[in-house]
């Protein structure tokens, strides 16, 4: 039975390739490179800042990093939002008293403060990058169940690349990928396309499980 649900963040909850794109371009102009577009920073998302300035040819990736998570922190919200019917979901875990957490690759500090800003009280845990290893090591993931008590037939993580679906394999839990994020949905991973069908699987987690990719 599903006790808890895990949330990935950026583009499962919130859609904030915008503010990212922002703090993104903002480094790459200090260091002078040419801006990647809104696109190519969304298909290079999913493995944190340093991977992200790798994957866009930063020739100083370390440093540009570092520009953009200063900037990011000061830029969190000018043009996020929450996608429709995360809140109505959430409202209805918390009704039902499923426990709920966010465990993301963006870094830790930046994964608190949107969490309280956007869905302040809902989270059991919420865990970012620079404390345990980045997805889609389980690390994180485990060490949130074990704080909380929970087995793991008792967990659905949920996400929308295929560094969460590796994650949650990784970790032995179901999992879910969404088709309104910023990855496309993985083969083989088991697909919902508006937030509320999440309800449907509650209580499913062993059909959540089968035939889901092999871990990475």
């Amino acid at each position: 039975m599903i006790d808890a649900v895990i949330f990935d963040l950026d583009g499962t909850l919130i859609d904030s390739l915008a503010d990212i794109h922002g703090s993104l371009a903002y480094a790459f102009k200090v260091l002078g490179y040419k801006e990647p577009s809104q696109e190519e920073v969304r298909l290079a998302l999913g493995k944190g800042p340093l991977v992200l300035m790798e994957r866009l040819g930063a020739k100083e990736p370390t440093k540009a990093a570092e520009l953009f998570r200063e900037h990011y922190k000061k830029n969190l919200s000018n043009k996020s939002r929450v996608y429709d019917g995360i809140m109505e979901l959430l409202e209805e875990l918390k009704k039902r008293k499923i426990k709920t957490g966010v465990f993301s690759n963006k870094p830790h500090d930046a994964t608190q403060e949107v969490c309280r800003r956007y869905f302040p009280g809902f989270f059991q845990e919420i865990l970012g990058s620079g404390i345990y290893e980045r997805k889609p090591s389980p690390e994180g993931l485990l060490i949130m169940m074990d704080r909380q008590g929970l087995s793991h037939d008792q967990v659905l993580y949920v996400g929308d690349s295929d560094v969460d679906v590796y994650t949650a394999k990784n970790a032995g839990v179901a999992c879910l990928q969404v088709d309104w994020g910023f990855q496309s949905p993985l083969a083989g991973a088991k697909v919902i396309s508006q937030p509320l069908d999440l309800l449907s699987h509650l209580g499913k987690e062993e059909d959540l499980k089968a035939g889901q990719p092999e871990p990475q």
